[in-house]
């Protein structure tokens, strides 16, 4: 089971990724075609939609197991059954195998028909089995549903959202003051923040895949006592996919005067914020950033330019093209 035992060795749980692959899976043109006897479409139906629930709350789950032993004991559960679930979904992946095989030998040229050929024994046989682990699969999925609605997880779509709108933003605050398993990182970014004033270190990534603590470690170290007397300015914003940049760089100015900006001009903005950090040492936090367009992040950090040796920007993103979009 090499995808799930590749992901199994990280300290986290990241069981998202895992319900990713599989409803891919289970979608799959090869198995639908396959699977023609309605009962067996019925019972992987039945799954999925029980995936699809579950995967609504894991992007919450993911990112409180930090801090919460009963939603990582929560997410372990689930992640055992994926180990069920794959091996089922292998049967699905030998019995297609072996279909086309017999269908090569028989010299059929017809995707379509190969899995049409009638083999009644070995078809009833499969079909009785696949059901059957499908059905105590959908079962014990349902039996998490309990914990699941006591842990509160907040529900999302099963997709990532696409708009800033969709979701609740995190912020510059901690939620909590004590975040364990932390402390190395941690202190490896204040000493980049802290003791070096060198130019390619202006741009601080915390790279990695969703629910690892990227916002929560970014949150850790804004708050760190020793980076307020260190920066004359700190700004936290929020950008999200959808990196428009007059309201990126609104939410900056914003976090770093306290006054709201209703200015809709981009250049007006900019000079108010350029204005505002020249001749100071600054630190912004860009958290979830998504996009890789170079133009777009040339403009918003425009005002950075005339920036005190010091300043630093840390940027939480998933994407590696990011971090090197913007210089890290």
């Amino acid at each position: 089971m090499p995808f799930l035992e590749a992901l199994s060795t990280i300290g986290e749980v990241f069981v998202s990724k895992l319900i990713d692959f599989f409803l891919d899976k289970l979608a799959s043109s090869d198995l639908l075609e396959f699977a023609t006897e309605k009962q067996v479409r019925e019972e992987i139906q039945m799954l999925e939609n029980e995936l699809k629930q579950i995967r609504r709350v894991l992007d919450d789950a993911e990112e409180r197991q930090l801090k919460e032993q009963q939603v990582k004991d929560w997410l372990i559960d689930l992640q055992n059954l994926a180990f069920d679930l794959e091996d089922v979904l292998d049967e699905f992946a030998t019995e297609i195998g072996r279909r086309n095989l017999m269908m090569e030998r028989r010299g059929s040229s017809s995707k379509r028909s190969r899995f049409s050929i009638p083999n009644p024994f070995n078809d009833v046989l499969f079909n009785r089995d696949i059901m059957s682990k499908i059905r105590d699969l959908t079962s014990k999925l349902k039996d998490l549903e309990p914990q699941r609605n006591k842990l509160e997880l907040r529900m999302t779509d099963c997709e990532r959202p696409t708009r800033l709108e969709q979701r609740l933003q995190p912020t510059s605050l901690e939620i909590e003051n004590h975040v364990y398993g932390r402390d190395k990182d941690k202190q490896t970014i204040l000493d980049l923040i802290l003791k070096s004033d060198d130019e390619r270190n202006f741009v601080i990534p915390i790279l990695g895949m969703g629910g690892i603590g990227k916002t929560t470690l970014a949150q850790l170290v804004y708050n760190d006592a020793s980076i307020q007397h260190h920066f004359h300015l700190k700004a936290w914003a929020c950008v999200s996919d959808y990196f428009d940049v007059l309201r990126i760089t609104k939410e900056i100015l914003q976090s770093i005067t306290a006054v709201s900006c209703n200015d809709n001009d981009l250049n007006i903005v900019q000079e108010k914020l350029q204005k505002e950090l020249s001749g100071k040492k600054f630190l912004i936090v860009l958290d979830d950033v998504w996009n890789e367009n170079y133009h777009e992040w040339t403009i918003l950090q425009s005002p950075f330019k005339t920036r005190t040796q010091g300043s630093k920007i840390i940027v939480t993103t998933r994407n590696h093209g990011v971090s090197s979009t913007m210089g890290a």
